[in-house]
C-alpha cells in the first residue's frame, strides 16, 4: 500500500511540474519582453535636444551616448576619430566567449541633417533603438561577438560607416554582417506595424535570418523587403556592401512614393510626438533585431 502511495504522490508532483512549466516562456521570449518602448522614446526626447550635427563638433551628445553604454556589460567602448572636423564613431564591443574573432555589427547613425535639427525619427530613433539592444543583450554571453556602432557623418555622404568598415578591412579584422537602424519610429496609420528591410543580393540569407527570427517571435509586425527603391543603398549599410560585406538596413519605410513614407524628416518637424510618433512600431523593429541577434550570436544559458 505504501508503495501505492509513493507512486500517487511521485505522479501528482509531476502533473504540478509539468503544470507550472506550460505556460511559462520560452528563455528567448522573456529577453525580447525586457526591450522597453519608454525608454527609447526618453532618449530621443533627449536626443533631438541635443546638437548632433557632425560639422558642429558638439561633444555633449558624444558624452552621453558613450554614458548610455557604459556599465552595461560591454567589454570595451571607445571613440573613432577618423577626420579633424567630425564627431567620431562610438564603438561598443561585447566579445564573444567562444568564437570573438566572428563578428557581427549592428550600426545607426546617430548624427544629423544640419545644425539645430531635431532628427528625432532621422536618427535618434535607430539610435536610441541601438542602445536598446545593447542594453538588454549586454546581460547575457554569446559564442560570437557583436559590435555596436553609432555613426558619425551618414548625413555628409557616410563619412563615419566609411572610415569604420576601412580600418576593419586594413587591420584585416573580418565582419560576417551587420544591420543598420535608421528611422524605426514613424507610422502614416497607427495600425500600419510594418518595417521596410533594404537588402542587396549578398545579403538574401541575412534578410531570411531576420525575417525567420521576426515572423517566429513577432508576427504583429509586418514586414516588406525592398532591393529597387531609389534609397535603398542611402545609408550604413552601402559601405558595407562597398566591401560585399552582407548587411540589412531596417527602415520605417522605404518608399518615397508612399503615404507611409515621413516627410518630416530632414526638416524642423522631425520631432518627437509629429515625426516619431509610434512607440509600438520602434519597440516591435527593436524587438525583432534582439531575437536576431540571439539567432545569430548563439545566447549561452
Amino acid at each position: 500500500m505504501k508503495t501505492v502511495w509513493k507512486t500517487v504522490c511521485l505522479i501528482v508532483l509531476l502533473i504540478s511540474i509539468n503544470l507550472q512549466s506550460f505556460g511559462q516562456k520560452h528563455p528567448i521570449e522573456n529577453v525580447i519582453d525586457l526591450v522597453s518602448g519608454d525608454s527609447i522614446f526618453n532618449n530621443i526626447a533627449l536626443l533631438e535636444q541635443m546638437e548632433r550635427f557632425t560639422g558642429d563638433n558638439n561633444f555633449v551628445c558624444v558624452d552621453h551616448l558613450i554614458s548610455c553604454f557604459d556599465n552595461k556589460g560591454l567589454d570595451t567602448i571607445y571613440l573613432q576619430n577618423y577626420t579633424q572636423g567630425c564627431l567620431p564613431n562610438i564603438i561598443a564591443v561585447k566579445y564573444g566567449t567562444l568564437f570573438p574573432d566572428s563578428i557581427y555589427v549592428l550600426g545607426a547613425h546617430y548624427d544629423s541633417y544640419k545644425s539645430g535639427a531635431p532628427g528625432a525619427d532621422d536618427n535618434a530613433s535607430g539610435t536610441s533603438g541601438l542602445i536598446e539592444v545593447a542594453r538588454v543583450l549586454s546581460d547575457y554571453e554569446f559564442e560570437k561577438t557583436i559590435v555596436f556602432v553609432l555613426f558619425s557623418g551618414e548625413e555628409t555622404g557616410r563619412l563615419g560607416s566609411k572610415a569604420f568598415i576601412d580600418s576593419l578591412v586594413n587591420s584585416n579584422s573580418e565582419i560576417s554582417s551587420m544591420i543598420n537602424l535608421d528611422m524605426i519610429s514613424y507610422v502614416n496609420d497607427g495600425d500600419n506595424l510594418s518595417v521596410s528591410i533594404c537588402v542587396n543580393n549578398a545579403s538574401v540569407d541575412l534578410m531570411n535570418t531576420y525575417i525567420n527570427s521576426l515572423t517566429s517571435y513577432l508576427p504583429d509586425l509586418k514586414y516588406v523587403a525592398d532591393s529597387t527603391s531609389m534609397i535603398v543603398s542611402a545609408g550604413d549599410h552601402s559601405s558595407f556592401w562597398s566591401k560585399n560585406i552582407p548587411a540589412i538596413m531596417l527602415i520605417d519605410e522605404i518608399d518615397l512614393f508612399s503615404p507611409n513614407f515621413n516627410n518630416y524628416i530632414h526638416s524642423n518637424n522631425d520631432t518627437l510626438g509629429l515625426s516619431a510618433n509610434s512607440k509600438k512600431l520602434t519597440e516591435l523593429i527593436t524587438k525583432s533585431v534582439v531575437v536576431t541577434m540571439i539567432d545569430i550570436l548563439q545566447i549561452i544559458e
